[in-house]
């Protein structure tokens, strides 16, 4: 027998091991008969490394594999996902968690993190991957991180999904073999021409190929006698068919043919069926249907066993068919009619689970509202026992205030005290950079985008008017509170010109502008790639001065409610520093804890929060006095690797650093910190605006931001009730606002609602769970 020739042997793997049908053992089989060839196809390349990542899916070897994977072309999207849950397992899994988070995402030289960052794969690397990597990192040392984080990647049947839906995505894309891509062309276009054409050796090479069957069928549509399918004998002729059938021959010696065996099965499992009488259809008002096809010629499967002749056509006559209207009401359950006759598959017709159904423990109570009666009670209440008084009224109406409880809010004295030793806009919110929008960084709309969009927009307006109201409006552009005029984004790199193209198809609140238009929105702006993607809707804010404005808003409001005799409210800021939520307890009803990352500080939070440290530098340029040109009056800021926030037309501010684990909260920022800030932003901004060199750097501020784990929706603050966390010790109830990070503008305004109403109701549930199920994991 002829040895097999490397080409044969690549033509042979490629086509058979990139079958995902094919199982292994015939694979491994295959493989130790025939020679591997030094050039393998990449369909081949690909087959092998996805027969071995199915073979061991979640490993240290199969992190190799999934970055053999990546480096070939076009890998299948969920590549990043199940990559880096597989790092994510082994490191929270591994008995030594500093260990293996050091070797895999440790800089600059762990597995994972070499993999994602520049240099790396493509395929690999997004902001979410990146993300996850800096956690696994800023957790070394860390029990909390440590305990979060093995509860969010510790399972290993979800990696093993990750890795099956990798799987699956990439044998559906693989494409087919060189034999079966040269079968398509020999029956493809042209290929009369090419029979025609082919010499008798050729011809019999096809005739072998196709088989016997197949070959009276092609001829047949290519108008050939059938006698043609035996060539003129001829030793050329003769040898090509012997090459072919030992070839053949060689191939089924080591691959077994599985279609017999499963025919065999099928056909045992078809009688054993027809043998107990089971019925295929339903019995239609009283009359039986039989088994097998419907007609008068239907043959008898019970005694001949299985068919082998041709099957019916559906189109065929059928004299005992019968015809039923579609209902989509059907009658009456009780109807023996209704029950016998054959229905349709319908929505409306979904199966009864004879299980019952599952309690909701998680259900959110409902606000009752107050019923005319229920008013006129209160109001008749309050005459009688004064105001305040809601337990006595309620003690001596409990028929009309069924379900009431004495906490209810409704007409209450509500008291409101700040402690925040720094002041109103005192904190890292203060000096952030002021720029609002919706979008992640790569433009796309975050999760529950546009209600937190919407709350932050109410309290802007209540800001503005209160700020108009007290005198504090002023025509000087540079103390404006808010300036509209929308933010821009040129990318910088191909791959976010890529993505920001993507996401501009998706939204229609964003516009695409092409190189002239950019440019003549922001004289002078660079843009690479000849677009820029504009958030007309963006604002830019002055944080400190929206933080008072909102403070006296809330005074005003507190004001004018007292001003009513059935109501009394109170609103009161102490600049007084808390070292204990305890010394609190005995004085409040409830306490909500917004300290930001000074949280941690608190000696019951002390490390049993999953927050990061993140110190923030912003560097503050002006024009110098003696350059006219100045930024236009309605040209927008700009958001890149660095964002410039324009706060008038000779005033800008540049961000932001990010120094993780910094414990320096105070935001002095020293001249050795001002001078490498600069050095780190202005190169960033002058690659977009080359006209920022111009510019005199003027000083520089900081903040410490308090950065929230990474869930499937995003970085989410950390919200919900801490009694369970810090144990009951007394009547007070403690809550929790953190982790808001650099979008605290954006997040504050429906977190501070949502908590807000769960306060006042007692009722944790009025949170939605992915702000809550942080608190599930303990310490």
């Amino acid at each position: 027998m002829p040895r097999m020739t490397p080409a044969g042997a690549r033509l042979i793997l490629d086509h058979v091991l990139g079958d995902h049908s094919v199982p292994a053992a015939a694979v491994d089989k295959l493989l130790a008969a025939l020679p591997f060839p030094s050039d393998p196809t990449p369909r081949l390349r690909r087959a092998v490394l996805l027969r071995r990542l199915a073979a061991d899916p979640v490993s240290e070897s199969s992190l190799d594999t999934l970055q053999l994977l990546a480096s070939l072309p076009a890998p299948a999207s969920p590549i990043a996902a199940a990559h880096i849950a597989v790092a994510a397992f082994i490191a929270a899994s591994a008995s030594d968690f500093d260990a293996a988070a050091r070797a895999l995402f440790a800089r600059p030289d762990g597995r994972a993190r070499l993999a994602v960052d520049e240099g790396g794969s493509p395929a690999l690397a997004s902001d979410e991957v990146i993300a996850t990597v800096d956690q696994f990192e800023a957790a070394v040392g860390n029990s909390f991180s440590q305990t979060v984080l093995r509860g969010l990647w510790g399972d290993r049947s979800a990696t093993e999904e990750r890795v099956r839906e990798l799987l699956a995505a990439e044998w559906a894309a693989i494409g087919p073999s060189l034999l079966v891509a040269a079968a398509e062309r020999i029956v493809g276009d042209g290929a009369v021409e090419k029979w025609r054409a082919a010499d008798e050796s050729t011809r019999a090479k096809f005739c072998i190929l196709a088989g016997e069957e197949n070959t009276r069928e092609v001829l047949g549509k290519l108008e050939e006698p059938t006698s043609s399918t035996n060539p003129i004998s001829t030793p050329a002729v003769e040898k090509a068919i012997d090459a072919l059938k030992t070839s053949c021959a060689d191939l089924h010696s080591v691959v077994e043919d599985p279609l017999p065996a499963a025919k065999a099965v099928a056909d045992e499992v078809l009688a054993a069926r027809l043998e107990k009488g089971v019925s295929l259809n339903a019995e239609v008002r009283g009359q039986p249907t039989t088994c097998g096809t419907a007609g008068p010629s239907a043959p008898n499967y019970k005694d001949k066993g299985p068919s082998t002749g041709k099957p019916h056509n559906l189109m065929d006559w059928n004299p005992t068919a019968r015809t039923f209207q579609w209902e989509e009401s059907p009658g009456p359950e009780s109807s023996e009619s209704s029950l016998r006759r054959p229905h349709l598959p319908s929505p409306r017709r979904a199966p009864v689970s004879p299980l019952p159904p599952l309690e909701n423990k998680n259900r959110r109570r409902r606000a009752r509202k107050w019923c005319l009666l229920e008013e006129e009670t209160l109001r008749q209440g309050v005459e009688q026992y004064g105001s305040g008084n809601w337990k006595d009224i309620l003690n001596n109406n409990p028929d009309v205030f069924i379900g009431r409880t004495p906490h209810s809010p409704k007409d209450s004295r509500v008291s409101v005290d700040i402690y925040d030793e720094n002041g109103v806009g005192g904190g890292a919110s203060g000096v952030s950079g002021g720029l609002l929008h919706p979008y992640s960084p790569k433009v796309k709309l975050l999760w529950r985008g546009a209600e937190f969009w919407k709350e932050s927009m109410d309290l802007l307006r209540s800001a503005e008017q209160a700020n108009r109201t007290t005198g504090s409006d002023t025509t000087n552009e540079d103390d404006n509170l808010i300036w509209r005029r929308g933010i821009v984004r040129p990318p910088t790199t191909e791959k976010a010109a890529d993505i920001l193209l993507e996401s501009c198809l998706e939204s229609c609140s964003l516009q695409l502008l092409d190189s002239d238009a950019a440019q003549r929105l922001i004289p002078g702006l660079c843009t690479p790639f000849d677009f820029a993607v504009y958030m007309p809707l963006a604002l830019n804010i002055n944080p400190k001065k929206y933080l008072q404005a909102l403070f006296s808003a809330c005074q005003n409001l507190a004001d004018e409610a007292s001003s009513l005799q059935s109501e009394q409210k109170e609103f009161k800021l102490y600049k007084q520093h808390v070292d204990n939520l305890h010394h609190l307890s005995g004085n409040y009803d409830s306490v909500i804890i917004c300290l930001g990352a000074k949280a941690r500080s608190l000696p019951e939070l002390a490390n049993k929060l999953p927050l990061r440290t993140c110190r923030g530098v912003i560097a503050e340029f002006q024009l110098p006095s003696n350059t006219v040109e100045e930024y236009g009056s309605q040209s927008p800021s700009i958001l890149s690797d660095a964002w410039l926030a324009f706060q008038g037309p000779r005033t800008v501010s540049i961000g932001s650093t990010w120094q993780w684990k910094s414990e320096n909260d105070s935001s002095t920022v020293s001249d050795e910190e001002s001078l490498t800030a600069m050095e780190e932003l202005l190169p960033k901004a002058s690659g977009v605006y080359p006209r920022i060199n111009k510019w005199d750097f003027v000083g520089a501020r900081a903040g410490i931001r308090a950065m929230p784990p990474l869930t499937a929706n995003g970085s989410l603050p950390l919200l919900g009730c801490l009694d369970d966390f810090l144990g009951k010790k007394s009547n007070c109830t403690f809550w929790l606002v953190g982790g808001l990070g650099a979008r605290g503008l954006l997040y504050h305004g429906l977190v501070g609602k949502l908590t807000a109403k769960a306060v006042i109701s007692c009722d944790e549930n009025i949170i939605p769970p992915e702000f809550t199920c942080w608190n599930t994991i303990k310490p």
